[in-house]
């Protein structure tokens, strides 16, 4: 091992799985999933289904580069950016048809006066929503998709500490926990922050979604070309 110590690595290797979950496309994805749920307690369960997706694609993409020295071809780390850029905008297009419905339906049915449903019946992530088993594999494959983005250049840098095959599984391993474990602050934010708004106004939660649903278009695009 070069001048890091193997402790050293280990605390690098959480800490920069702790920067890597906030990266703008990670928080957007998770925010922009969750904010199709009724149930504010979801969102965490959202961001930590994200981070396992998230670690399982780290680890099936970095055990052969690690024990059988394969390398990842560059053309799938490109297609795996543009496949996030795709999924923001699939996320986006579908929380903005949820809004869709849920406004329209609101306005029909609530009368003049009362605020519109953020969501339409059936659509909550509770127990009660038909959808909830569909939407809970949603995060996972997000987060996947996210991992096999963002696999080539964690991977490439790992030559450079020098680790043996089973200390770089290690790393990974520590940089998985470091994602999860933002994913499960930035989860509790969103959910305190969808209540301290709801307490507010379900018309403030709409224009929240609604802000959501441009930022997964834009960067989703963004991302794609």
């Amino acid at each position: 091992m070069n001048e890091l110590s193997l402790p050293m690595v280990c605390f690098m290797a959480l800490g920069f799985g702790l920067l890597h979950a906030l990266d703008g496309d990670h928080l957007i994805a998770v925010t922009g999933l969750s904010s199709g749920s009724s149930a504010p307690g979801q969102r965490v369960g959202y961001c930590t289904r994200w981070a396992l997706g998230h670690g399982l694609t780290l680890s099936l993409v970095g055990i052969p580069v690690l024990f059988m020295g394969a390398a990842i071809p560059v053309t799938l780390s490109d297609m795996a950016e543009r496949l996030v850029g795709v999924l923001l905008v699939v996320i986006g297009l579908r929380l903005g048809w949820v809004l869709f419905l849920g406004h329209f339906d609101g306005a029909s049915h609530q009368g003049i006066g009362k605020r519109p449903s953020p969501l339409p019946a059936g659509q909550g992530d509770g127990p009660g929503g038909s959808n909830h088993a569909h939407h809970s594999y949603w995060p996972v494959g997000v987060g996947m998709a996210h991992g096999l983005g963002g696999s080539a250049p964690l991977l490439s840098l790992l030559p450079l500490f020098d680790l043996t095959p089973w200390h770089g599984l290690l790393y990974l391993v520590l940089f998985s926990c470091g994602a999860l474990i933002a994913m499960l602050a930035f989860g509790g934010l969103l959910k305190a922050v969808f209540i301290s708004f709801s307490a507010m106004g379900q018309g403030l939660v709409f224009n929240v979604r609604l802000g959501v649903v441009g930022l997964a278009l834009g960067y989703g695009v963004f991302l794609m070309v």
